[in-house]
């Protein structure tokens, strides 16, 4: 019998453990990632140094990640002046579809994006991604605070609120 609670307790002690560990921080993962000159960059090695990054894996064919993407962009200096946030777009269509990509980026005007094409689908496998739009939330310390998936005109409100909270800077009315 005292063998059996030993056992128990160990077990129990084990499972608390691991919840413990589960609800650590959650890194990005080291999934290979292109840049737009074909260099490899692992998605764990993206850093802000010290500020908030978003990150948004999208197609050209995805209508509601155009949305997000055309919502986002005039919006973009007002955010990084607020809170220091990077946003990194990650195109999923690879980079085959780099000519399109940049057409589409020109013709929309979108600045101040890091552009990023995924390799294979290792990051949204990773992630758990459902569906795109899907956005990353990180932190200064590069940790997964949040990440939402699909988006609807008014979405951007919630991306800024998330940011100023993450930061610790109050929305200025």
């Amino acid at each position: 019998n005292m063998k059996l609670k030993t056992i128990l307790r160990s077990f129990f002690m084990a499972a608390i453990m691991a919840v413990a560990v589960s609800a650590s921080a959650e890194k990005l993962p080291d999934a290979v990632l292109l840049k737009p000159d074909g260099k490899e960059i692992l998605a764990s090695k993206l850093t802000n140094k010290g500020k908030p990054m978003i990150i948004s894996l999208w197609a050209t064919w995805c209508r509601p990640c155009r949305q997000e993407l055309d919502a986002i962009a005039p919006k973009l200096k007002q955010w990084q002046k607020q809170t220091g946030v990077k946003m990194v777009i990650i195109n999923t269509e690879g980079i085959d579809s780099k000519d399109a990509v940049m057409k589409m980026i020109n013709e929309k005007g979108w600045t101040g994006y890091e552009l990023l094409f995924a390799k294979d689908n290792s990051l949204a496998q990773k992630l758990g991604v459902r569906g795109i739009p899907f956005m990353i939330y990180l932190d200064g310390k590069g940790n997964v605070v949040d990440t939402t998936t699909g988006f609807a005109p008014g979405s951007e409100n919630h991306i800024i609120e998330k940011l100023l909270e993450i930061t610790g800077k109050k929305a200025k009315k």
